[in-house]
């Protein structure tokens, strides 16, 4: 039983596992949630005998959102012919570009032929194994004399080359497979490092192939050894596939040997240690230039194109064999744009409803103090108010799912400091009055509500991994389990500590619980009241920015300027407009402005590591508040495309008060400042 079975395990017994002791909760539009058992229901409303009540209520049909059946754990549920079963949420329809056809053999090709496979961009997104293997498999049908991977990549997912190595390992012996190679690091250069001949191009580079950042970790030094050792071992492993020098390999990833080359029996020979033609100095990680390549053997030569490498394999006058390679590298890019985009979307989706469990966690009120122990016992109590929440596990950080700030990512809900790093606190909590009680059961419900979004959200991410055929999942499943037994806590807490609000204990009830002092967010900046932010779009470089306007005013239009990053376009910045600029153009960048009567009610972005391009909305103000049925959106400022599946920022109805997010050179994310109605 693999990684990724153990873990649907772990979720469907998270999810079905408890006895099926169901419950309703009403969602209705003023954000609050009751809980019960519907009695009866009709085109009027609901009939609901509310949790320790003997009496039922009248609920209204026009003031309930969604009506949700749950488990003793706080599982949602859907109901069938009378019984409650597990939810099953709807598949989505997934945007996935259709492959391409396998082109026809051609007819008449005579001679020495090569058949190219680019492996371009970053590994595990346009430099993927389904489709190296796929090419693979196609050359073997064309019988090409030497097939090319022509790469060009500043590496990727370690996952990703170790599937490769593999493939390149079945194909070795039925095919002459020649690697030549421009940019060629990290995972990428690793990977190559299982194909027998290696030729360069004149600018190229091979090496840097650490598998990651240990201090970005912050991993136990036994840890980060642990994990760098057996990368190091694939490493030596894929050398010995391709019969090159595994000490290359091991200096690509580990800096700690220094390394020379000798000149045995007329041969230049790579050693460890101090020698006259140093290789690498201790403390630096192997990088080579095609030249240096050759000189140490790893790469058998250097070579400007295609031509000059058919000399250099003494084939002069070789041709191009068509077929599924090239094919498939052209229709990777597109497949990749088409799953980040969609993949924000649900990352903007989890932290919005991440933002909304943390809104709702039951909090200030029902802390009185905290007690740090020591060895000998209690130490220091202090004052409260302290925010409550559960100690759930850390959840780990996927890119495009919950990575960087999102749900337990330290210091937020559910985060869990090193515990190396604190002292013990005991948190007492006391529910101390029946109105500490109900509010207590109102936080929870809607806690639980919103995990139960954010599971939904997860379930969606793994469909869509499925969908475009990535098996490496485990941490979406991971995260998914982490979140249901967070769930589950807040819900098992609730009924245990807080009782219910129709049959609240008499006396208060104290929970002791030990866990580390959260640390303040990061971007913990104060906003006016009411307001709250949106998810934010984006990538993780520059710093945090917060731009309001000091008396609270709706914006009216954007300012922005625009770069260009990697020879692509860029948004510069973004800045929010509170009334309308002097005539005349301005030097200072683009404006955007709303006709007379309209504010901005919301922003579509697209955006990877950097705001790319964006569009603006506009809404009326009716009754002092933007009005969805009357709008009107700019054209896209920024980057050309098809904009497809931009992530939307406010677009609810809120007035939007100002922008935040991350800012470099570039805008590298952004996000709204909402004002709910």
């Amino acid at each position: 039983m693999n990684a990724a079975h153990r873990y649907a395990i772990a979720v469907a017994l998270t999810l079905v596992a408890a006895p099926l002791v169901r419950a309703d909760l009403i969602v209705k539009n003023d954000g609050t949630v009751m809980e019960g058992d519907i009695i009866s229901r009709d085109t009027h409303g609901l009939s609901v005998k509310t949790s320790g009540s003997s009496s039922s209520v009248q609920v209204s049909a026009d003031s309930v959102v969604r009506v949700v059946a749950i488990d003793d754990k706080g599982a949602e549920l859907a109901e069938a012919a009378g019984t409650a079963t597990p939810a099953k949420r709807p598949d989505a329809r997934w945007q996935v570009p259709k492959e391409p056809a396998t082109p026809p053999l051609p007819l008449g090709l005579n001679g020495n032929t090569y058949y190219v496979i680019p492996l371009h961009g970053a590994v595990g997104e346009t430099y993927v194994a389904y489709a190296l293997e796929k090419s693979l498999a196609d050359a073997v049908k064309r019988k090409p004399t030497v097939v090319v991977l022509d790469i060009d990549s500043p590496g990727g997912h370690v996952s990703e080359a170790e599937e490769m190595m593999k493939i390149l390992h079945r194909y070795n012996k039925d095919l002459r497979i020649v690697a030549f190679a421009d940019e060629n690091l990290s995972a990428s250069a690793i990977t190559s490092l299982s194909v027998h001949e290696i030729y360069m191009k004149p600018t190229g580079t091979i090496g840097a192939a650490t598998s990651f950042d240990p201090n970005h970790l912050d991993l136990p030094a036994n840890i980060e050894e642990k994990m760098q050792s057996a990368w190091r071992a694939v490493a030596r492993s894929s050398a010995e596939e391709g019969g090159h020098e595994p000490l290359l390999a091991e200096a690509m990833i580990d800096s700690s040997q220094a390394l020379h080359l000798e000149t045995i029996d007329g041969k230049k020979v790579v050693k460890e240690g101090a020698g006259d033609h140093m290789l690498r100095e201790t403390g630096k990680i192997l990088t080579l230039t095609s030249h240096e390549a050759v000189d140490c053997g790893l790469a058998a030569g250097i070579a400007e194109d295609y031509a000059d490498l058919g000399k250099q394999l003494k084939m002069p006058n070789w041709k191009e064999c068509p077929g599924l390679g090239t094919v498939l590298a052209a229709y990777l890019p597109d497949r990749w744009r088409s799953m980040e985009s969609q993949s924000r979307q649900i990352e903007a989706s989890i932290r919005a409803h991440v933002a909304e469990a943390e809104a709702n966690a039951p909090s200030d009120h029902t802390i009185l103090q905290r007690v740090i122990t020591g060895p000998a016992g209690p130490m220091l109590p202090t004052p409260g108010p302290t925010r409550f929440g559960p100690t759930g596990p850390r959840v780990p950080a996927r890119p495009g799912f919950g990575g960087g700030g999102g749900f337990g990512g330290g210091g937020g809900f559910g985060g869990r400091a090193n515990p190396s790093q604190n002292p013990r606190i005991v948190e007492q909590m006391v529910v101390d009055s029946p109105a500490a009680r109900a509010r207590w059961l109102d936080n929870s419900l809607a806690t639980v509500i919103a995990l139960q979004k954010v599971e939904g959200d997860l379930q969606d991410g793994l469909a869509l991994s499925q969908a475009f055929g990535d098996t490496d999942t485990d941490e979406i499943k991971d995260t998914a389990s982490a979140i249901a037994a967070v769930r589950a806590e807040i819900y098992a807490n609730r009924n245990k500590y807080a009782g219910s609000s129709g049959n609240a204990p008499a006396a208060p009830v104290t929970l002791t619980q030990r866990r580390p002092t959260p640390a303040a967010p990061a971007d913990a900046d104060p906003l006016p009241n009411g307001a709250h932010k949106s998810a934010l779009l984006g990538g993780d470089g520059g710093s945090p920015f917060l731009r309001l306007d000091e008396k609270g005013r709706a914006m009216i239009g954007v300012r922005y300027t625009m770069g260009k990053w990697q020879g692509k376009p860029v948004v510069r910045r973004i800045d929010p407009l509170y009334e309308k600029p002097a005539d005349g153009a301005d030097p200072s960048g683009t404006v955007l402005l709303a006709r007379e009567g309209y504010v901005v009610g919301g922003l579509l972005v697209d955006a990877g590591a950097n705001v790319e391009s964006f569009q603006v909305q506009f809404f009326r103000l009716k009754d002092g508040k933007p009005d969805q049925a009357d709008q009107y959106s700019t054209e896209w400022q920024g980057a050309s495309g098809d904009h497809a599946h931009p992530g939307q920022l406010g677009g609810d109805g809120g007035r939007i008060l100002g922008v935040f997010g991350r800012q470099g050179l570039n805008q590298d994310a952004i996000g709204v400042i909402t004002l709910t109605p």
